[in-house]
């Protein structure tokens, strides 16, 4: 059985998108989707620093330089993954405010009276 990479939950195909090395729970996903329709309102690392080597652990296409990326324990799933898994996995809406470039930390919790329910309606 594969684990979330960023929850260490149970991962399998009905449950969450697996990648080489890393996989992602549907309710993570989820997660990171309601995290970027409310917004942020700057990096915890900014694109023109060392951080902008990093990669999406998913496509590997994605850097801190180029794209939003969120980050929990060193690994890192970019707006473009966030977006694909809500659109064509989990056939919901995906709404994105703008974000600069650079790293987020992992939203491990939802904010304050949001719920994956209203996060999913759009």
């Amino acid at each position: 059985m594969h684990t979330c990479s960023f929850c260490s939950n149970a991962v399998d195909q009905d449950h969450g998108v697996l990648g080489v090395d890393v996989g992602i729970s549907h309710a993570c996903s989820s997660r990171a989707a309601g995290q970027v329709a409310l917004g942020l309102p700057k990096p915890e690392r900014s694109s023109t620093t060392v951080a902008s080597q990093a990669r999406c652990s998913f496509c590997y296409m994605r850097s801190a330089a180029t794209s939003a990326l969120f980050e929990s324990r060193g690994l890192h799933i970019c707006v473009d993954c966030i977006s694909l898994i809500q659109r064509e996995i989990l056939e919901l809406p995906f709404e994105a405010a703008q974000l600069a470039n650079g790293i987020y930390a992992f939203p491990h919790a939802l904010p304050p009276n949001k719920s994956l329910e209203r996060t999913r309606e759009g």
